[in-house]
């Protein structure tokens, strides 16, 4: 297939899971921007490989990885704002602002913000960090294994404490009070 037929199909496919989750063009611009990214992603293999040639990274594949995954985080963490958004205005707005206020925010700095954030929102704050943490774990071991393998691997009195924990750290923050499935809001 020829790479002009294959990235508009990639565009076609992003924009129609766009449609999918909702009528409204915050949708459908968190489809066309993820479709971008992957098109833009392929056309560009061949210079982010001459890239990284040239500046070294070839040669020091982790790092390489590692980059590409905070690249990728923080590109699908902005399509996030359009999803989420009401409006696109809305969006756009958030978007113009994102990176304004740096240096100072209301006379209050950051690190006087990240404080008070950390403070008001500890519980948050470590189960977002041992959640991550947890993430990286799973994805380490799961490099030359699958999970799976490496679970059953584990002694019983490793495996059923972890499986005791893990039931109830889904039973503490668990919200089983409520009916409504995400998809029943759009």
């Amino acid at each position: 297939m020829a790479p002009a037929r294959a990235y508009v199909n990639l565009m076609a496919v992003f924009l129609i899971s766009g449609l999918w989750h909702g009528a409204n063009w915050t949708f459908l611009v968190w489809g066309g921007l993820h479709g971008a990214y992957l098109v833009l992603s392929t056309w560009a293999k061949p210079a982010r490989e001459r890239l990284a040639q040239f500046t070294g990274l070839a040669a020091h594949p982790r790092l390489r990885h590692g980059l590409g995954v905070l690249v990728t985080f923080g590109l699908v963490a902005y399509a996030w704002i359009f999803f989420r958004a009401n409006t696109l205005g809305d969006a756009l707005y958030i978007s113009q602002h994102l990176l304004s206020g740096w240096n100072d925010l209301n006379g209050r700095k950051i690190g006087a913000l990240l404080l008070e954030f950390s403070q008001h929102y500890r519980p948050e704050l470590a189960m977002a960090v041992f959640a991550t943490g947890m993430m990286l774990v799973v994805e380490y071991f799961g490099r030359n294994r699958s999970l799976q393998d490496w679970v059953v691997a584990q002694p019983a009195r490793v495996r059923w404490p972890a499986y005791i924990g893990l039931t109830l750290l889904i039973l503490y923050l668990g919200i089983f009070n409520s009916t409504s499935f995400i998809y029943f809001q759009f």
